[in-house]
């Protein structure tokens, strides 16, 4: 029993670490209870069965949402929903149960070998919902600048190999490590403070913008959607001139999104309301084909962006051909199409990289298209979270990349938490979650690169390849002291 208590204690810190506590200092000690635990147990069977009851705590504690998603949006009944998420607990924390499980024969072998295997896991393991435990982080922007240097990639090496480090002092009161995982955390801030002082660069230009929050749900009727948006409008009407309008996702009322003359009611609210250009989310039908699609209209150019990245269960099903024909209320959903290319969206001499929902949490993906970009905007619908924990957890993740690439962010919501987040990782401005209203802002454009937007493609193979030289390194010394 004592066992399984360091392992929930492990499973509570990391929740403290998180929206609504938010005590990001807890990353670097949040796994120690846990290895401590899992160190005790020489039983392998006994150390499986610790790692599935840590995995499952930390969805229960983090992922709740998850299910009620399913039992709503998939009209399924509450027992099924709740039965299918005891499989996809497992699997959700599938990096946390693997990492648990081998971190006895890692730590033995070479203390940094768990440090990278845990960012291997979130990355290379296609979950669900892909995580980082750098976003824990996020709500100290102090902590997270190196990410600029080597992503959520970096940040999660650091955070295990400092539990790790704390763990060892503790079994083996090994002082060195104690000051190596001090060492740690304090040159995180050193290092803020100095990138911060020294990187100067000024913005070639600013885009005015009004980011506008209209809490249009689901549920409502199509009628007060269509009021709600018009409303919105009206109350930017005098603040909008000369501006670019940002509408989040699944705000557009349904008889526009679905008019075959959308493009023309969009124009003529552009220029109703005197804007520069309007960025808007909508669905595109084309040979069959349906696209959750980002477009840039202004008044003398057009561009589009079809979302890559949909979200398994959501926005594609896979099997669809077979799905459809089975008599569940979730077999009537559309199937969306991918789309194929990345590129940001033009406007004049600006570019604007605009990943939509969860595409703005891929590390790798959201680096391509803001090297090429002055301005990242991550058009949300979080209605679909069903909870304020898994709203802010998106937005933690999401505005870690301000910092790994040095762009400004906006995280425009229909209904979650809209917010600009300067390249440093701060808020600039935000509006709460679920509070109708709308943000007024000039944006500094940025065009300098990091190192992390240059190396990002090459940090999975980093990674693996210093991963199995430290195994190999290891093993043969251990193989050479045996003989």
């Amino acid at each position: 029993m004592k066992k399984y208590l360091f392992i929930f204690s492990s499973a509570i810190l990391i929740t403290f670490s998180v929206y609504p506590f938010n005590l990001s200092f807890l990353s670097f000690i949040f796994f120690v209870p846990a290895i401590y635990g899992i160190y005790l147990t020489k039983d392998n069977r006994e150390r499986l069965f610790l790692s599935l009851f840590f995995g499952i705590s930390i969805f229960v504690l983090n992922f709740f949402w998850a299910i009620k998603t399913m039992e709503f949006y998939g009209k399924m009944p509450a027992t099924i929903s709740y039965l299918l998420g005891i499989p996809l607990s497992i699997y959700q924390t599938l990096p946390f149960i693997i990492f648990l499980f081998t971190f006895p024969y890692l730590f033995k072998k070479n203390i940094v070998l768990p440090a990278i295997l845990f960012p291997l896991l979130t990355n290379l393991i296609p979950l669900i919902f892909p995580y980082s435990i750098s976003s824990t982080l996020s709500s100290m922007p102090v902590f997270c600048k190196t990410a600029e240097i080597w992503g959520e990639w970096g940040l999660d090496f650091l955070i295990v190999l400092t539990n790790t480090l704390f763990f060892s002092c503790l079994i083996n009161k090994n002082k060195k490590h104690l000051i190596t995982a001090v060492l740690i955390i304090l040159i995180l801030p050193l290092y803020f403070f100095v990138s911060t002082s020294l990187n100067k660069e000024k913005p070639f230009s600013h885009l005015e913008t009004v980011i506008i929050q209209p809490c249009i749900y689901d549920s409502n009727m199509p009628e007060t959607k269509r009021d709600k948006f018009f409303q919105m409008l009206k109350k930017i009407e005098k603040n909008a001139e000369n501006k670019v309008l940002i509408i989040p996702e699944s705000s557009l009322p349904d008889d526009i999104e679905r008019a075959e003359d959308r493009e023309e009611i969009m124009s003529a609210i552009l220029q109703q309301l005197n804007l520069k250009a309007i960025l808007y989310n909508t669905l595109i039908q084309e040979n069959n084909n349906v696209f959750n699609s980002e477009i840039l209209l202004s008044r003398n150019s057009f561009d589009r962006y079809n979302k890559i990245h949909l979200m398994l269960f959501g926005e594609y099903f896979p099997l669809h051909f077979i799905i459809q024909k089975l008599p569940f209320p979730f077999a009537n959903y559309e199937n969306f199409t991918s789309g194929k290319i990345a590129k940001p969206l033009r406007f004049q001499n600006i570019k604007i990289s605009t990943p939509i929902c969860l595409e703005g949490i891929y590390q790798n993906f959201t680096s391509k298209l803001a090297k090429n970009s002055n301005l990242i905007v991550n058009p949300t619908d979080d209605e679909w979270f069903l909870s304020n924990k898994a709203k802010m957890l998106h937005f933690a993740q999401t505005r870690l990349k301000a910092v790994e690439n040095r762009r400004y962010l906006i995280t425009a919501t229909n209904n979650g938490y809209t917010a600009i987040v300067n390249p440093d990782g701060r808020i600039v401005k935000d509006l709460k979650i679920d509070k109708e209203g709308y943000l007024i802002a000039k944006i500094p454009l940025l065009k300098g690169e990091t190192i992390f937007q240059n190396i990002a493609g090459f940090l999975p193979y980093i990674f693996s390849l210093t991963f199995l030289l430290l195994f190999f390194l290891t093993w043969k010394n251990e193989k050479s002291n045996n003989s």
